[in-house]
């Protein structure tokens, strides 16, 4: 599995935790998805694996997370793309390599505080309101 780093606004999903294994017999959440039936059922949701994925670090609603949560889509066309050099790419080794917070936080780093969605009346440009 991917390594997590932590999220420095302390944000995780309170909708699923990597850390509870729901009812999972073999004790090790992340157990089942080292199984082969594991790796074609996470094939088969491919944007349940990557919020699964993500949801350590940015589960939550604050600025980071929405940001992770918005890189859904590229990663998911970054894999469509890769399968069609390799068809049997499976989505747990395409993401091992792709999906981690060090990823994550160093292109968060490099975008200004616009772009973040933070402080955004300081980069709106000026509106007039006119009443009736």
């Amino acid at each position: 599995m991917a390594l997590y780093g932590q999220n420095p606004y302390g944000s995780s999903s309170p909708w699923f935790s990597n850390q509870n294994n729901y009812g999972n017999p073999w004790g090790d959440p992340n157990a089942f998805l080292q199984t082969p039936l594991g790796r074609v059922g996470a094939n088969q949701q491919d944007a349940a694996y990557y919020q699964r994925l993500i949801s350590p670090f940015a589960g939550g609603n604050d600025a980071f997370s929405r940001f992770v949560q918005g890189q859904q889509g590229r990663f998911l066309s970054g894999l469509d793309q890769a399968r069609l050099t390799s068809p049997d790419l499976n989505i747990i080794d395409y993401a091992n390599p792709n999906v981690n917070f060090e990823q994550f936080a160093k292109q968060w780093r490099g975008m200004g505080l616009g772009a973040r969605g933070q402080e955004w009346a300081k980069y709106a440009p000026r509106t007039r309101i006119m009443g009736y």
